[in-house]
């Protein structure tokens, strides 16, 4: 459980939003520069290792437009197909849509309403089109550098709103890059420590580790980024 919760609190990292006075998606990913393109694969080092790869695409302005998902069960398994698409559109000045598709056809599997509730919240409302058993709010919260400091999940049963789960990340950085992740479950606290940092000329990483409390790597992420 303490590895799937680390390996979601990434997932914020990457939808994390933003729109006019706030930064771009690329302060909240902890990206630098003018990034075009990046492909990120995360590996869980856990009993079943298994490797989230995806691919994320800005316009010049640093907005996430797309994002290509693929999950494979296996880490030396080269991705042979699309897999899931998320595509990223504006409703209005505070309001975003994210839509998910499947890897068959264009069916629609989750759908994201992302608003902006100040100038540092932002609240994400998911409802999974393919299981309507489940919806789940997301509120971000960012610091005064709008960067990603905290995030906290909660899932309901469909409209029933009766709470199934709830979890909440906390994000410490040095200067731009974090340093540690603490997580907190049904009152349980886990820490995670990043460690074996490599960057690129921009200092955005290429490479780090996950380390779990007791010393064992957890996950690892490597990045291949393109600039305009």
């Amino acid at each position: 459980m303490k590895n799937i919760l680390t390996f979601i609190c990434l997932l914020f990292l990457m939808f994390s939003d933003a729109q006019n006075s706030f930064p771009n998606d690329l302060v909240p990913m902890g990206l630098k520069g003018k990034v075009k393109k990046m492909r990120q694969k995360s590996i869980n080092k856990g009993a079943k290792p298994y490797l989230l790869d995806e691919t994320f695409f800005f316009d010049k302005d640093g907005y996430l437009e797309k994002i290509e998902h693929h999950t494979l069960p296996q880490v030396n398994i080269e991705r042979k197909s699309l897999g899931r698409l998320t595509i990223f559109s504006f409703i209005n000045d505070d309001s975003r849509l994210g839509v998910t598709f499947g890897e068959t056809d264009n069916d629609t599997i989750k759908v994201q309403r992302i608003r902006l509730l100040n100038d540092k919240t932002i609240k994400i409302q998911e409802k999974q089109i393919w299981n309507k058993d489940y919806e789940s709010e997301i509120i971000h919260k960012l610091d005064s550098s709008n960067k990603l400091v905290e995030s906290e999940t909660t899932v309901f049963k469909g409209k029933s709103k009766n709470i199934l789960f709830n979890y909440s990340c906390k994000f410490i950085y040095k200067n731009s890059l974090i340093k540690e992740i603490i997580t907190k479950s049904n009152g349980v606290i886990n820490k995670t420590q990043i460690d074996n940092e490599k960057l690129d000329d921009y200092e955005n990483f290429t490479f780090r580790n996950h380390i779990s409390e007791s010393g064992t790597i957890m996950f690892t992420e490597e990045r291949e980024i393109e600039y305009y």
